[in-house]
């Protein structure tokens, strides 16, 4: 519920905001956001880098559903590698200056 009502708006500094809970825990699914204001992105639709930094902080494989239904499946590897696959929805381009 907190990660829902979380508003982009609230996150004006210079930093990428990375915000995820569960939906469940025990098949590894999560629901993410991820919120960069400053490099023009209020709100991503779908975080590659994100997604392999949060299967490596919690060292297992992961479904993560993030945005208007994008999809992101990511393999975790003891070795410090992570796979990542899904299917991202096309929310418009933009250009980073």
């Amino acid at each position: 519920e907190e990660l829902a009502a979380a508003d982009p708006d609230d996150y004006t500094d210079e930093t990428e905001h990375y915000l995820w809970a569960w939906i469940d825990k025990a098949a590894g699914t999560i629901r993410s956001r991820m919120f960069a204001p400053h490099l023009g992105i209020r709100e991503d639709e779908a975080t590659g880098a994100a997604a392999v930094r949060i299967t490596d902080y919690l060292s297992r494989d992961l479904t993560i559903v993030q945005g208007q239904g994008s999809i992101i499946e990511t393999t975790w590897s003891a070795e410090g590698w992570v796979r990542v696959a899904g299917r991202a929805v096309d929310d418009g381009q933009r250009q980073i200056d």
